[in-house]
């Protein structure tokens, strides 16, 4: 028998015996039960079980309003404000209890649910997408810094990537 079905058996002992206005035998109703002398008494005092409901205040209430302004000014996720956060104050706890404290009180803004893109599909020879990915910088062992671009073209039909590398962004480079 668990231990909420045995405590509801109590109580109901308990309330007939309060009815017929018998004074309860502790050790015999604990016996009977299988719990001890100590439960049935304190069942019997008026004893309702554990709050279901904490009213405890949590650590991160002195920066709830730091974390609101965050959410509202930026589009930055739970992940990266927690490791703001934790850079900026230190121990705020875990990832865990930072992401429930803001879903619990309203902090995270709605974002628009990704729809799915339909893939436009071409025929071979049809589409070429390009770009630059512009002013590149290396620096060799010995401290030079070489700049350039690089030309990235992406075939439509069969999503070939080409990656050409150019000093300049001209039209001849193109």
């Amino acid at each position: 028998m668990r231990l909420k079905e045995k405590i509801s058996n109590i109580r109901k002992d308990l309330a007939i015996m309060k009815l017929v206005d018998i004074k309860p035998n502790y050790k015999a109703l604990a016996e009977k039960h299988g719990l001890a002398q100590r439960t049935v008494k304190k069942y019997d005092k008026g004893y309702e079980g554990k709050s279901k409901i904490r009213n405890k205040k949590s650590d991160l209430d002195k920066y709830k309003d730091e974390i609101e302004l965050k959410f509202n000014t930026t589009t930055s996720k739970i992940s990266s404000i927690f490791r703001y956060f934790e850079a900026k104050y230190g121990d705020i706890g875990t990832y865990g209890n930072f992401r429930h404290y803001c879903i619990k009180n309203n902090l995270v803004k709605e974002r628009k649910s990704n729809i799915a893109h339909p893939r436009y599909e071409t025929t071979a020879g049809e589409q070429l997408q390009f770009d630059w990915v512009e002013d590149l910088s290396l620096i060799s062992r010995h401290g030079e810094v070489f700049q350039f671009n690089v030309f990235s073209a992406i075939l439509g039909y069969s999503r070939l990537h080409c990656f050409v590398y150019s000093k300049y962004k001209t039209r001849v480079d193109v």
